[in-house]
């Protein structure tokens, strides 16, 4: 019964520093959204009227290739063309991005775990690939990556923060609006 007993004060003893490991490790962003933005201006081609690309031009924060992780933000353009089979749902979020250009809302789109298409079964688990463009950079469209469904989400740094998510999402908007503001 002793061994029992010793066995159980260690396994209760490995828990607790464990426990106290795992929450000093620094905070992995868990966000569903993959890109971060505050949008300046958006470039509709051939025409606003008719668009079949888009050029979207601010400060971002996209993923990094490490998993579950945004890069720091970066002033340039990002480059779409029409999601293939979804060009209303794409069009309708294209032309939300042209409302908030040139507010200084900062906002999220798209879905940070996309398939890996190297995967047969499909499986979410690869981070977003996006490519911030400087001025002056030929850029080569992507598909636009309609995410979640849910559109562009307006995000804010004020208030209170009331989980991890939302203060990582904060933490994020933050670091925009200062990036915004000093270039």
């Amino acid at each position: 019964m002793k061994y029992i007993s010793w066995r159980a004060e260690n396994l209760a003893a490995t828990a607790a520093l464990a426990l106290a490991f795992v929450a000093a490790q620094p905070l992995l962003a868990s966000s569903p959204f993959g890109i971060y933005a505050i949008v300046d201006k958006v470039v509709f081609e051939p025409s606003e009227s008719a668009p079949e690309r888009i050029q979207i031009w601010g400060v971002f924060v996209v993923p990094v290739p490490s998993p579950s992780r945004h890069g720091a933000p970066g002033r340039g353009f990002l480059y779409y063309r029409m999601a293939p089979g979804r060009e209303e749902t794409t069009r309708k979020e294209w032309a939300d991005l042209k409302t908030v250009a040139g507010t200084g809302q900062a906002v999220a789109f798209a879905q940070y775990w996309v398939p890996n298409p190297n995967d047969p079964n499909g499986n979410p688990h690869r981070a977003l690939e996006v490519r911030v463009y400087k001025s002056g950079d030929v850029a080569s469209q992507d598909v636009y990556p309609l995410g979640l469904g849910i559109g562009i989400v307006k995000m804010r740094s004020e208030g209170q923060a009331w989980n991890r998510e939302e203060a990582h999402h904060r933490s994020i908007v933050t670091q925009l609006k200062e990036a915004h503001t000093a270039q």
